[in-house]
């Protein structure tokens, strides 16, 4: 005989002293919690799996610290693919003009994302970043400073 009582909502057996429980009512609320608690875990939209707990929990950016070794083109392959960077010398502003040629701009900040937008100086593809540096005799408008020797740069790369 099920119980005399049973829950509000999962109706499941509330025994008093004279009912005789029986192995069946007992399975019959295991198998309802199992089935509704079961089926909550389970439920991939209202719980993060373990990867996505893994992946929320990373920083949402990283820095990448080199010196420049005056490479005309310098590439890095980095620990992950970032969907945006950007680069910048340390103790050296964002561009400046080259007072042996007034017209000539030194560029030492530069900007990349994965969808091949970029400012000038620099390339973003899945993991591999790559800066430019121009010589000094070039005959651009602005030079691209990025792997200048005797600089140090960071790169802020965001996830």
């Amino acid at each position: 005989m099920p119980s005399t009582s049973k829950t509000k909502t999962l109706r499941l057996n509330q025994f008093v002293g004279s009912d005789k429980p029986k192995m069946d009512d007992f399975n019959y609320d295991n198998t309802q919690l199992e089935t509704l608690v079961g089926g909550h875990l389970d439920d991939t939209e209202k719980h993060l799996t373990q990867a996505e707990r893994e992946e929320w929990s990373r920083p949402s950016s990283e820095l990448y610290f080199y010196d420049g070794n005056d490479a005309s083109q310098r590439s890095f392959t980095l620990d992950f693919e970032p969907r945006f960077c950007t680069v910048y010398a340390l103790e050296m502003p964002p561009s400046v003009n080259d007072m042996s040629t007034p017209s000539v701009s030194l560029c030492y900040h530069a900007a990349a994302g994965q969808d091949g937008k970029a400012t000038v100086g620099i390339a973003l593809s899945g993991k591999t970043l790559t800066v430019y540096n121009d010589p000094d005799l070039s005959m651009a408008q602005t030079r691209r400073k990025l792997n200048a020797q005797g600089i140090s740069y960071v790169c802020q790369l965001f996830r």
